[in-house]
């Protein structure tokens, strides 16, 4: 009978197809969040293990210095958080959610001004 060896054979393709079932790791490495502002962007080079996230980052602006930062957060689930701690002081927050393991939407919160969309896209 066929029937149970195909099912023996797609179980085993599904097993080798599965990742890491832990979330942070697809965090770990490299992200841009693109702006509408030409010349403006936010990147991140994150570290991660289990649910805690690390790592710096630089926010360019358009007619304006870069500012670098540092990232602290967690990830719980497909829930990620992000406090940004900027060198020349001042913080930011963000709050969002993983689309894919390469995007991740959510709010940037900075500075008292109403929260932003802001996607991040691994690179």
């Amino acid at each position: 009978m066929r029937f149970p060896s195909l099912l023996t054979t797609l179980a085993a393709m599904a097993a080798l197809g599965c990742g890491s079932t832990d979330p942070s790791g697809t965090l770990e490495g490299k992200w841009i969040g693109p702006s509408r502002i030409p010349g403006s962007e936010i990147d991140l080079a994150l570290k991660a293990a289990m649910e805690s996230i690390e790592g710096d980052g630089i926010r360019y602006v358009e007619a304006g210095r870069p500012r670098a930062f540092t990232v602290t957060g967690g990830v719980d689930g497909t829930t990620v958080t992000l406090s940004f701690a900027y060198s020349g002081g001042g913080v930011a927050s963000y709050s969002g959610r993983m689309i894919s393991h390469s995007h991740i939407s959510g709010k940037l919160s900075e500075g008292g001004a109403p929260p932003v969309t802001q996607d991040f896209f691994k690179q």
